[in-house]
């Protein structure tokens, strides 16, 4: 308000922000067997000790940590090429919908390898976070088609 810049705006340069913020708090995570991936047979999978205490022998997890991470810095790369690409010229709304969509698409991908945290499967076929994600997601998907609809008008 102080600025007077448009609330969108804002919304599109915070959108690099929260990308660098999901990067640093899932290694943070990651560093301290937090959120840790369900059960795994696969070559790439980490003990967490800490997590499976009172085990003899802490089963390998999927680093669905590190996954997000991934995600975070792919979606801050994205959104670099992209200001790079189009400067001043991009649609507003643009970054903040893609962040929407993707991190949160991503989310409710990835929650499939993570433990589950608050809801059995027995009590939904959805996890908490897949439950959580599905509404930003959409607000994303909403936001580039309304993007895309306001381009094709002026076309």
């Amino acid at each position: 308000r102080l600025h007077r810049l448009p609330l969108i705006d804002v919304f599109d340069r915070a959108a690099f922000g929260a990308s660098l913020a999901v990067l640093c708090v899932r290694l943070g995570n990651f560093v301290n067997s937090e959120i840790v991936g369900r059960p795994t047979g696969s070559s790439w999978g980490v003990r967490f000790p800490r997590f499976d205490r009172g085990l003899a022998l802490a089963p390998l997890r999927h680093p669905v940590q590190l996954y997000e991470a991934a995600l975070g810095l792919g979606l801050l790369l994205l959104l670099f090429v992209l200001d790079r690409r189009l400067g001043e010229d991009r649609p507003r709304g643009l970054y903040a919908s893609l962040f929407l969509l993707l991190y949160f698409g991503g989310r409710v991908f990835l929650e499939r390898y993570k433990a589950y945290l608050v809801l059995s499967p027995s009590e939904s076929s959805l996890t908490m976070g897949q439950f959580l994600s599905v509404a930003p997601a959409l607000v994303g998907a909403a936001g580039l088609l309304l993007i895309t609809w306001r381009h094709l008008r002026r076309s």
